[in-house]
C-alpha cells in the first residue's frame, strides 16, 4: 500500500495523489500531512494565514516573508509582458513564475472527499492559540475515516527545524510503524519483518 506525505502545498498534493490512487484501486495506507492548513481560497481566509504567520516571525524574517511575496507577484506580471514580446525569462524571474503559480493553485485547490484517515502533525503553538477548529474543520469533513491529530511542539514554521522536529519524526516514524505492523498482520506476514522508513 502507498504511504504519502506532505507539507503545506505538498499536503495537498498528497491528498489529491491519495484520492487518485484510490480511484484507480489502489490502498492508501497512511496519509500524513504536516501542518497542512486546509485551502480555503477566499480572501479573508488568505490574509488571515499570512497574518498569522506574520505574527510568528522576527521583524526581520517577516520583512524577508513580505518581500517575497511582492517579489512573485512582480515576477508573475514582469513574466507576462516579456511572454507578449517573445522575449526569454531569467532562471531567477522563471523560479519566482513557477513559485507564484504553485500559490495560486494551492488557492484554487478544494479537495474532494477522501475514502480513509487523514494523519495531522499540527503545530502546538498554533492550535492553542485558538486556530485548532478552523484548521481541522476541512479536513475532517472530507476524510471519511476522520482525522487523527498529533500535536507537535512549535509554530508553523518551526516543526520542521531542531528542536521540534525530533519530535515530528519520532511520531510520524510511530506512524508508519503502526501502518506497516497492520499490513503486514493482514497480509499474514511476520510483523517483526516490516522495515521502517
Amino acid at each position: 500500500p502507498y504511504l504519502l506525505s506532505g507539507t503545506c502545498f505538498g499536503g495537498m498534493v498528497a491528498v489529491e495523489l491519495a484520492r487518485q490512487l484510490q480511484a484507480g484501486g489502489e490502498k492508501v495506507a497512511l496519509l500524513a500531512l504536516f501542518d497542512t492548513p486546509f485551502p480555503n481560497p477566499t480572501l479573508w481566509s488568505k490574509i488571515s494565514w499570512h497574518v498569522e504567520v506574520l505574527r510568528q516571525l522576527t521583524p526581520r524574517d517577516a520583512v524577508d516573508y513580505l518581500t517575497e511575496r511582492v517579489k512573485r507577484r512582480t515576477a508573475n506580471l514582469l513574466g507576462k509582458l516579456q511572454a507578449r514580446r517573445g522575449q526569454s525569462l531569467s532562471t531567477e524571474l522563471n523560479e519566482l513564475i513557477i513559485a507564484r503559480e504553485l500559490a495560486q493553485a494551492e488557492n484554487e485547490y478544494i479537495p474532494d472527499h477522501y475514502e480513509g484517515k487523514i494523519t495531522l502533525f499540527r503545530a502546538e503553538a498554533d492550535a492553542r492559540d485558538g486556530g485548532a477548529d478552523d484548521f481541522l474543520k476541512g479536513w475532517q469533513e472530507i476524510a471519511t475515516g476522520g482525522v487523527e491529530v498529533h500535536l507537535i511542539p512549535g509554530s508553523h514554521g518551526a516543526i520542521m527545524s531542531e528542536p521540534s522536529v525530533r519530535v515530528l519524526a519520532e511520531k510520524f516514524q510511530s506512524c508508519l510503524d503502526l501502518v506497516q505492523s497492520n499490513d503486514s498482520l493482514q497480509n499474514g506476514a511476520d510483523p517483526n519483518s516490516a522495515t521502517s522508513l
